[in-house]
């Protein structure tokens, strides 16, 4: 089989192996006690407290941060509406991330009350281009957002937050360990081949 041939081989048996996904989660976390409001309208919240984010399955900078800023006691601030629109804003010192953290892109939020109680369920989708930098990850990559926040309806914290959570998990492509090492013989063989090529040119 001649060199030409073997890269050939190489390069299509390259191209043909798929790649794989990894799956990595952000989730924050609003810590610190009751604060912002929790509208009983129905209509949203506003200056919810976040103080928390934990990162794992990304490329890098996974642990478990602390998310500053100006709402409760320098947290994190987190406003959303019925309309579908989000915003999360804050730093994320530990990993550079300063601004917007997390914006909508297609929120669904659904206002359920119990007696003492109300309740806002948020699904969707959100972008974080800066997050998603500092995390070795695309801007294009593709999450899903769940997430709550509730509090007492009636009472001294009455329209306070005193529970948050929002979960984000996206997946992200990674090549196949087969396609690396195809790839390492894939150029090595077109090293050889060239420098025979050279060679022949030389004589």
């Amino acid at each position: 089989m001649t060199k030409i041939t073997i890269v050939s081989v190489l390069a299509a048996g390259l191209f043909a192996l798929p790649a794989f996904g990894d799956t990595v989660t952000i989730d924050f976390t609003q810590t610190g006690g009751p604060g912002g409001s929790l509208h009983s309208t129905g209509t949203g919240g506003s200056l919810v407290p976040i103080g928390s984010v934990t990162i794992s399955g990304a490329p890098m900078n996974n642990g478990t941060f602390a998310v500053t800023g100006t709402c409760g006691s320098g947290k994190g601030c987190l406003t959303f509406t019925s309309a579908g629109s989000l915003n999360l804003v804050g730093v994320i010192t530990a990993i550079g991330v300063t601004g917007v953290l997390m914006s909508s892109g297609s929120i669904t939020t659904v206002y359920s009350t119990t007696p003492g109680n109300q309740k806002y369920t948020l699904s969707g989708s959100d972008t974080k281009p800066d997050l998603l930098a500092a995390l070795g990850l695309p801007s294009n990559t593709t999450f899903v957002l769940t997430g709550s926040t509730s509090g007492p309806r009636g009472g001294k914290q009455s329209g306070k937050a005193t529970a948050t959570t929002l979960t984000n998990v996206g997946t992200f492509t990674v090549p196949e360990p087969g396609s690396i090492t195809l790839l390492a013989a894939f150029l090595l063989g077109s090293a050889c081949l060239a420098r025979v090529t050279f060679a022949r040119k030389v004589d």
